[in-house]
């Protein structure tokens, strides 16, 4: 596809993307993989093209994408020879612009031509720039599974919709409930980040959905869609690591990932099971004994969800987590 095509399709006059507004997330990082079909990559030009917002969401994916990430750059000579394509395409307007003025002011016809404001071609240039990031990125699917736990870590730096603690590193962030975690109203720009991320999170391990999947990648999976705070989700993820579980994997981490969904899933009683499980492998892991009184004080089991949130507070030396615990010790009737 030439330059020419791409700048007219870009900035003609078109309705916004699939006459439905703005596309979904997840269609602006299939985007920057490169993998949307060519059908839906020319809407999507031309929707960028007009929205600020979503150029924005645009070059915030592809910078995030690319930090960190295995990405070939870009050769002087192609840079220089883009650059030179846009610039070609400046003069050209000018010159129209000219040829224009000039015929209006001695009343001599002028053959129409195409003409473009240098903000829209400001817009283009970015787009552009995007397409071109998007088109080089190449991340071998062994680096998917940390790619995926980087922008889960990101999307939960601020809060997490889970209130279980997740294995996998992560660090603590405040439990803050999504309302049903189904509520997608609230136009945020921390929450559509934090939307973008899980959708990134997701995107990456679409390839581990498969039960033929690397262990590692399936486990990574299981621990975004926990993390999205959902029940059909959660669903999704045990059976995920019951899998993992029945093909030998005795991890502490698997035991404690599926007693949070079981927790999620209101299974109390297999989830208190999972937690203990995982502390016989570590019995000094906060992690677990955390969830395993989050799980007694659902099931109604006051005097082991008193005992165990007492045990927590004495051992645990992150404040933040001490106080969450705290208030759950002091809320037990």
């Amino acid at each position: 596809m030439n330059i020419h095509a791409i700048l007219q399709r870009l900035t003609g006059n078109k309705r916004s993307y699939d006459g439905n507004g703005c596309p979904a997330e997840a269609d602006i990082l299939t985007y920057t993989e490169g993998k949307l079909s060519s059908s839906n990559r020319t809407r999507l030009e031309a929707h960028l093209a007009k929205c600020d917002d979503c150029r924005e969401l645009l070059a915030f994916t592809v910078r995030e994408t690319a930090d960190g990430a295995s990405v070939e750059m870009v050769s002087d000579k192609e840079v220089k020879l883009q650059t030179a394509r846009v610039l070609a395409y400046i003069e050209r307007d000018e010159s129209t612009r000219r040829r224009a003025n000039e015929a209006t002011s001695s009343r001599e016809p002028v053959k129409a031509g195409w003409s473009i404001s240098y903000p829209k071609l400001a817009s283009v240039a970015l787009v552009l720039c995007a397409v071109t990031a998007g088109g080089v990125m190449l991340i071998p699917r062994d680096q998917r599974p940390a790619e995926a736990m980087a922008a889960l870590r990101m999307a939960m730096k601020d809060q997490r919709r889970n209130q279980a603690l997740i294995s996998g590193d992560i660090q603590y962030s405040p439990y803050s409930p999504e309302r049903g975690a189904d509520v997608t109203e609230d136009p945020s720009y921390e929450r559509a980040v934090n939307n973008m991320n899980y959708e990134r999170a997701i995107t990456k391990l679409r390839f581990a959905e498969k039960e033929t999947a690397p262990a590692e990648s399936r486990h990574a999976l299981a621990r975004v869609l926990l993390a999205m705070g959902k029940r059909e989700e959660a669903r999704r993820a045990l059976a995920i690591l019951k899998q993992l579980e029945s093909a030998g994997d005795q991890s502490q981490d698997l035991f404690n990932d599926m007693g949070v969904a079981e927790l999620q899933l209101d299974n109390y009683d297999a989830a208190i099971d999972h937690f203990r499980r995982a502390l016989e492998s570590s019995p000094s892991a906060g992690l677990f004994l955390f969830n395993k009184a989050l799980a007694e004080t659902s099931a109604g089991r006051v005097d082991d969800a008193r005992e165990d949130w007492l045990q927590f507070i004495n051992m645990n030396a992150d404040d933040r987590l001490k106080a969450e615990a705290r208030s759950k010790l002091d809320g037990l009737h």
